[in-house]
């Protein structure tokens, strides 16, 4: 019964950093890369990896804004990547519902 369900579910969001990282942008908003390298405590060469994969994908968009400390990235949900997170959460609910 849950084959279905997993079949639907979005391979890159399934890594357990990027669906932290998602997670994270999908509760609390937008976050500049220095404030999710120290959420997620991986290093700066990671969350690039991640980061340029969800976007790749068309998940997340990133934006150079300025802040008092001088120019940051934002890093900020698409609303493709919206509708792709809540699709994975909603499989995943499903997933845990029929083996419970």
């Amino acid at each position: 019964m849950f084959r279905k369900y997993i079949n639907k579910l979005d391979k890159v969001l399934l890594d357990q950093k990027r669906f932290l990282l998602v997670t994270i942008l999908y509760l609390f908003g937008p976050k500049l890369e220095n404030e999710l390298v120290k959420m997620l405590n991986i290093s700066w060469g990671t969350l690039h990896s991640h980061i340029d994969t969800l976007a790749r994908k068309g998940y997340i968009l990133k934006r150079k804004v300025i802040t008092d400390e001088g120019p940051r990235t934002l890093i900020e949900h698409t609303e493709k990547g919206l509708i792709k997170y809540r699709e994975t959460v909603d499989c995943l609910r499903k997933i845990i519902s029929t083996v419970s």
